[in-house]
């Protein structure tokens, strides 16, 4: 019994690390993370496991903050764990820290070369940041490695029509529409920037966003995603029904775009 073992020897960081995987599996969270702390005090050698435990529960927990300070701790340990830069740099994505996530995926890709996630995981928070062109470039990569990555597609679809180059923008819709992908939050985006940016869709896309927006009975399609870029582009190109646009937007992503503007 590891509480009668713990009682016996209060020191014993095995103990508390075994209990505290115990408790995981049963979704003792907060009792597990009690666990690995006590287990990460008392441990003389291989602190990096209880610490990569603890990282794990404050992520489930979505402490990102937290889980990061532990994942660093890891890597400090056990500087062979580079795959824990990839999993960072996702947490610095959760905060909005995208120039640190940048750095973590790119150091995961000096290791893996061919880690088409990392690629496509840096050019989503170059996006973020606007630099394009970089976000390009990495999107491309993972084409090169993935050729039936849908989402990868779609985000070259959105990063085109901000450029302002529309038939990129058109060719990258179309790829993406032909893998023929059934995730009701992915054909939302692209229906989206179909009905947003290309004229000759927009009846068909229309139609397809009314129907999904219907199906998801008043729940956000793509929570997290920001059509606020797209809108902006569509009042400066002349969208003739921003009104209808920013209503679509609302239904997708939960954001809330008012008339007159789109922020």
């Amino acid at each position: 019994d590891l509480t009668n073992a713990i009682r016996l020897k209060p020191n014993y960081s095995d103990a508390y690390m075994l209990r505290c995987v115990i408790s995981f599996e049963t979704k003792k969270y907060q009792e597990s993370i009690e666990d690995c702390s006590k287990a990460i005090a008392y441990a003389t050698t291989n602190k990096w496991n209880s610490y990569y435990r603890r990282a794990i529960l404050y992520e489930r927990l979505k402490k990102y903050r937290q889980a990061i300070k532990d994942y660093s701790k890891v890597l400090e340990l056990n500087p062979k764990m580079t795959y824990i830069y990839s999993i960072r740099g996702k947490l610095f994505q959760q905060i909005g820290e995208h120039t640190k996530a940048i750095e973590d995926f790119t150091k995961d890709i000096k290791s893996d070369s061919k880690d088409s996630t990392a690629y496509y995981n840096r050019g989503y928070s170059f996006g973020k940041l606007q630099k394009y062109q970089k976000a390009i470039a990495d999107y491309q990569k993972v084409i090169e490695l993935d050729k039936r990555n849908t989402n990868t597609f779609a985000n070259l679809c959105q990063i085109y029509f901000l450029l302002g180059k529309n038939e990129q923008g058109k060719e990258n819709f179309k790829k993406a529409i032909a893998l023929q992908t059934k995730d009701t939050s992915l054909l939302a985006q692209l229906y989206f920037y179909a009905y947003t940016h290309i004229p000759e869709e927009r009846k068909k896309a229309k139609e397809q966003l009314q129907q999904l927006i219907a199906k998801a009975k008043q729940k956000p399609l793509a929570k997290g995603w920001s059509f606020k870029e797209n809108i902006k582009k569509a009042e400066q190109d002349g969208h003739p029904d921003i009104e209808n646009l920013k209503r679509f937007a609302n239904a997708i992503t939960g954001e809330e775009f008012h008339l007159g503007s789109a922020r």
